[in-house]
């Protein structure tokens, strides 16, 4: 549900499209008056809340409860990689996040699956346990690797990403 408002709110609203601007390019937001400090400030904090409300609901499903032995596994780089899969498009993330998941699906009850579905899935216990450990991971690299090759250009990643903007310099 996030990742859809996240979509309207980023293309259909003037907030959302501002902040658009301003990540493509601050200069040009700055001249027809966004305030680009407080757009970037108010975002990020609430990118990190929601962060923040995913991995606290991430810790409670894994162990059932919020304690220091529960530990998210990596998966903080799977979001990282799901985000450049998803060309940097909410509603996209859905779609990564039923293809991760699948795969995740899998490394949780592959064995189970070849018992239930012997005639069809049987063979999926043949496969060492521990390659559905690594499944999510290896298919995250997998990703990685087929999204660096596209050009910076044909990616959904904001062109000022990762730049400071200096009102000064404009």
């Amino acid at each position: 549900v996030i990742a859809l408002v996240m979509w309207w709110y980023l293309n259909r609203t003037n907030p959302g499209l501002r902040l658009r601007a301003v990540g493509e390019n601050p200069g040009a937001a700055d001249s027809v008056g966004v305030n680009v400090k407080r757009y970037k400030y108010i975002h990020i904090c609430l990118g990190c809340g929601v962060m923040g409300i995913g991995g606290y609901y991430m810790a409670l499903n894994m162990s059932g409860s919020f304690n220091s032995s529960c530990w998210i596994n990596g998966y903080g780089w799977i979001a990282v990689a799901l985000v450049i899969f998803a060309n940097w498009n909410p509603a996209l993330a859905i779609l990564g996040t039923f293809v991760f998941g699948f795969f995740n699906t899998l490394r949780v009850s592959g064995s189970s699956l070849a018992a239930a579905f012997p005639e069809g899935l049987g063979w999926l216990a043949a496969v060492p346990t521990q390659l559905y450990q690594a499944l999510p991971f290896i298919i995250t690299a997998i990703v990685l690797v087929v999204t660096s090759v596209r050009k910076r250009e044909g990616s959904g990643q904001p062109q000022a990403l990762g730049l400071n903007y200096f009102r000064e310099e404009r």
